[in-house]
This record gives C-alpha cells, structure tokens and sequence, in this order.
C-alpha cells in the first residue's frame, strides 16, 4: 500500500506565533519557527502537535510509548534505531513543491546521545534528568513557506 499525504493549503495563511498558541492544549507540541529571519535561520516554519508514539532515550536504553493505545514498552537499540524501525511502515515520497518537514519524527538530540556514538567517560551524575533523545511521531504538520 503506498501512502500519500493529504495536503491542504491555509489560504490567507494564518500567523504562525498565534497559530501555535492555538494548539497550547494539545500535548508536546513542537513550533520550530526558522522563518522569522530566513536570510539567518532558514526560509520554513513548522508546527506539529499530539503525536501518535513518543520516544525517549538515555544511552541504549530506549522507551516506546504508544499515546494512542495508552501502553509503553522498552524497544532494543538505541533511540534513533527505534525512531527508524517505527517509521518505516509510514514511509511515503514527499511532495517536491511543499516544505521539507511533512510529517515523521521531531524533537531533539541532546548532547549527551553522543555517548552511543562513541566511548566517553561516563558522567557522575545526571544534573537534569532529562532523556537524551526526545522524539514525537507526528500524524501532520502545518508548514509555513514566506517565499510563496
């Protein structure tokens, strides 16, 4: 079965800031604005929100949860092997005339992930308890292109 996005343009285009404030209520959202000064930051903004599967990762300890089916399972691997095995079944050719994010994984990578790449010293403590990837599987995005 091949997918295909559904795609519908916004027409006049809504503001992107006051559009993520709409979707405050709707849990890890993610507003990753580069448009604001295109000549520095880059020329797309992008917004996602409630996403289907969340994954956490600290070293090669990697945590699955399922929002849909309320159920969190430990997966083998690192977090970035995980976020690729489950994306796999959704993959589908982007669209060449739309921006580049159209759906997937988004999140972060944090610094500390680079311990999975390579042997480092292990730290004494974790200061701020966070994962070290922190990804969301998002079902749709709302893009932001100022050049069109």
């Amino acid at each position: 079965m091949r997918l295909v996005p559904l795609v519908e343009e916004l027409y006049p285009p809504p503001d992107p800031v006051e559009t993520c404030e709409r979707f405050a209520p709707l849990p890890c959202r993610v507003f990753l604005d580069g448009a604001r000064d295109p000549l520095r930051l880059g020329r797309h903004s992008f917004l996602a929100a409630d996403p289907q599967i969340i994954i956490r990762g600290t070293g090669h300890v990697t945590e699955c949860a399922d929002l849909a089916r309320r159920r969190t399972t430990m997966v083998p691997g690192h977090a970035l092997a995980a976020a690729r095995t489950l994306l796999a079944p959704y993959a589908a050719e982007p669209i060449a005339e739309l921006p580049p994010f159209q759906g997937g994984f988004a999140g972060y990578v944090g610094y500390d992930w680079g311990g999975v790449l390579e042997r480092l010293p292990r730290l004494r403590y974790d200061d701020l308890a966070i994962p070290d990837v922190l990804l969301g599987l998002y079902a749709w995005v709302i893009s932001w292109d100022p050049a069109q």
